[in-house]
């Protein structure tokens, strides 16, 4: 991501957030980090809900085990994560 990126928290008040929100002034991109292991894939209502209100680029569920694209999630394990661009 470029250095001028702004990384941002997102929480509703029902309690509904995502982890990272990065907004490189072009798109955004948006980290969801679960510390554990995935037997498949799955949508997140967090995700859904988000994209209902801004518009977002890539979105990506860091996990332990999982690299796998399902719907318009990305799923990737965490030591994989600086290969995102």
């Amino acid at each position: 991501f470029p250095t001028f990126a702004k990384v941002y928290y997102y929480r509703t008040k029902d309690g509904s957030e995502i982890d990272f929100v990065i907004d490189d002034m072009r798109k955004i991109t948006i980290f969801e980090v679960k510390y554990k292991n995935f037997t498949k894939p799955r949508n997140f209502k967090n995700i859904t809900s988000f994209g209902q209100i801004v518009e977002y680029d890539k979105a990506y569920i860091v996990n332990e085990n999982l690299n796998e694209v399902f719907n318009d999630l990305i799923f990737i394990q965490g030591y994989l994560i600086e290969k995102v661009r």
